[in-house]
């Protein structure tokens, strides 16, 4: 996080990294986009990253715990359910699905492998790109 953003997040009454660690699931996005925004925040340096569904959104909270223990990415350290009250014009209980995960012991080694990849990956892009220009 940058100086400028931390000072920005104090302004505002907020303690620097205070809910960085969290990642909101929904029903709208491919899990995959969580497992990569819980890679980067690990990756980062952050401890622990939670992932948090509510009502429909638990199946992917799940998916996306499982896709990362079976890579080996993490190790799961809590797991916590409630019913999260939802202000509307009744007011509703829904339930909520909360897992905290670190870093498994594998996670740097199977990360740069993931990058390697990726690298190639967008090489190869690069590589039709400018093939189709010069045709």
């Amino acid at each position: 996080m940058s100086e400028e953003h931390k000072e920005e997040t104090v302004a505002e009454g907020k303690e620097p990294n205070e809910d960085l660690h969290i990642v909101k699931v929904s029903t709208t996005r491919s899990p995959f986009g969580y497992v990569d925004r819980c890679k980067h925040l690990l990756h980062e340096g952050l401890p622990e990253v939670e992932l948090v569904g509510v009502a429909a959104a638990i199946n992917s909270v799940a998916s996306c715990v499982e896709i990362l223990k079976s890579k080996k990415l993490v190790e799961v350290v809590k797991i916590h359910t409630s019913l999260a009250k939802m202000d509307g014009q009744q007011q509703t209980a829904l339930p909520k699905f909360q897992v905290v995960m670190k870093k498994a012991p594998e996670f740097d080694a199977v990360y740069a492998e993931f990058l390697k990849e990726k690298a190639a990956k967008d090489a190869e892009k690069e590589a039709e790109k400018a093939e189709e220009t010069t045709k």
